[in-house]
């Protein structure tokens, strides 16, 4: 582990271990997502009751629209390979906040980054996210659940037209894809039935 000094790691907190001098503190750690010094019962316990809820939505949410399995699965083992703050959405949607395993990973390795993705009835974020944009996300879940197994051809269909046009710019992805404009306008406007106006 990196120990750095507390000047050049602003803001950093204290861990918990006493073993480091008053000095140093560790760093290797995201302003986004802090350490968590909670035991590893309680860290246990957390994770069955929130991957239990996940499960239970998913099954519900299939239920609804027996289309989204396949979404709905996705979004299932995602979340069963990472932990994060669970925040309930509405119809049927919970999202992970300060994301950490599989979810980071995909966020990194294959999505530019980007600050949250939702593949089905479970988002992903990688860092506390504003009622804006966790409405943006609850958006793409309802998509989901309307297109059930178009959404990801769907996607995949608007994500290459877009950056076909714009060199695959996250941002001008954002600014032509109809999934994209379809989520924006629940920003403004609030949840509505997709692609409805």
């Amino acid at each position: 582990m990196q120990i750095q000094s507390l000047s050049s790691c602003v803001p950093c907190r204290r861990p918990a271990a006493p073993a480091q001098s008053s000095t140093e503190v560790d760093c290797n750690w995201s302003v986004d997502a802090p350490p968590d010094f909670r035991s590893l019962g309680e860290k246990a316990r957390d994770y069955a009751v929130d991957k239990t809820k996940d499960l239970a939505l998913a099954v519900a949410v299939t239920c609804v629209n027996p289309t989204t399995i396949v979404q709905n699965t996705v979004s299932l083992l995602i979340s069963l390979g990472s932990t994060g703050e669970r925040r309930t959405g509405e119809y049927g949607f919970a999202l992970y906040e300060n994301s950490r395993g599989v979810a980071r990973w995909i966020g990194k390795s294959f999505l530019q980054d980007t600050t949250a993705f939702t593949p089905g009835c479970l988002g992903f974020a990688s860092r506390k996210l504003s009622q804006r944009v966790m409405d943006h996300e609850n958006q793409h879940a309802l998509q989901s659940l309307v297109t059930g197994p178009l959404y990801y051809p769907g996607l995949v269909f608007e994500t290459v037209r877009a950056g076909l046009k714009c060199g695959f710019n996250s941002d001008c992805i954002h600014a032509i894809s109809v999934f994209e404009l379809d989520a924006e306008r629940a920003e403004k406007v609030g949840l509505h039935f997709p692609f409805s106006g």
